[in-house]
């Protein structure tokens, strides 16, 4: 599963998602990229949950490319996978 580290990288890069999802370390969160009170409530990076349920998706990290210092990542991804219980 995707570290807060990752995932708040991946948002950085301009990855946005409203759906709350298992990260490593059982933290449940989301990456958001505009402020929105629907999503996030107007807060902008990785939304954490204080206290998670039980079912939620799960982000993946995935690196396919290399990390370089011009350009940041190149093809990484975080994507969810099927709902999960901690």
């Amino acid at each position: 599963m995707a570290t807060i580290a990752q995932l708040s990288a991946a948002q950085q890069f301009g990855y946005h998602s409203c759906a709350a999802g298992w990260l490593d370390s059982e933290n449940v969160g989301y990456p958001t990229t505009n402020p929105s009170l629907n999503c996030g409530n107007n807060h902008v990076g990785v939304v954490l949950y204080n206290k998670p349920g039980s079912l939620y998706d799960a982000y993946c990290y995935r690196i396919k490319g290399i990390l370089t210092n011009t350009a940041g990542f190149h093809d990484s991804q975080v994507y969810t996978i099927a709902t999960y219980s901690i």
